[in-house]
């Protein structure tokens, strides 16, 4: 008996939360997040695409600050 692999078909919801995970994900390139963003407009997911982000988050960025350090 030949052994044939199963071919796993990912979850909707659990690919758009990595999509929104990226955006928020300060070691994401910009141009992952511009893809992220584009596959949740895509979507349809028009509020995760330009809101999921803090707005502190989103100035950081723009100003090229890092991330507050954690304990």
């Amino acid at each position: 008996m030949t052994y044939k692999p199963h071919r796993r078909i990912p979850d909707k919801d659990r690919v758009l939360a990595g999509y929104k995970a990226a955006l928020n994900n300060p070691a994401t390139t910009s141009e992952a997040r511009s893809y992220a963003r584009k596959q949740l407009l895509k979507r349809g997911h028009i509020k995760d695409a330009f809101f999921s982000t803090s707005l502190n988050t989103r100035m950081r960025r723009m100003l090229g600050l890092r991330a507050k350090r954690r304990h």
